[in-house]
């Protein structure tokens, strides 16, 4: 998110990890420092993200960005940022 924060401004709100959760107890193992939900404030948008759960060996399956943007070249450069910090 810290990238997404370079690459677009807005204001970075606090993380919650799965550690942090209401149910901590639905963590899987070596899973408590994973992020549950991240929210980057984009002029009244949001940028959300989160770390998809792990499976029961405790290796983590993936992660989840959702970007709405009207404008072409401000979802280039989120594009971008994560094309660089090679999450696509």
């Amino acid at each position: 998110m810290r990238c997404y924060h370079q690459a677009l401004g807005g204001e970075l709100q606090p993380m919650l990890s799965h550690g942090d959760s209401p149910e901590p107890g639905a963590c899987t193992p070596g899973g408590k420092s994973r992020i549950m939900h991240a929210r980057l404030v984009l002029d009244g948008r949001m940028l959300m993200a989160c770390d998809v759960p792990s499976d029961d060996q405790g290796a983590m399956r993936g992660f989840a960005v959702a970007l709405n943007s009207p404008r072409a070249n401000e979802a280039r450069r989120a594009f971008d940022c994560a094309g660089r910090r090679r999450l696509l």
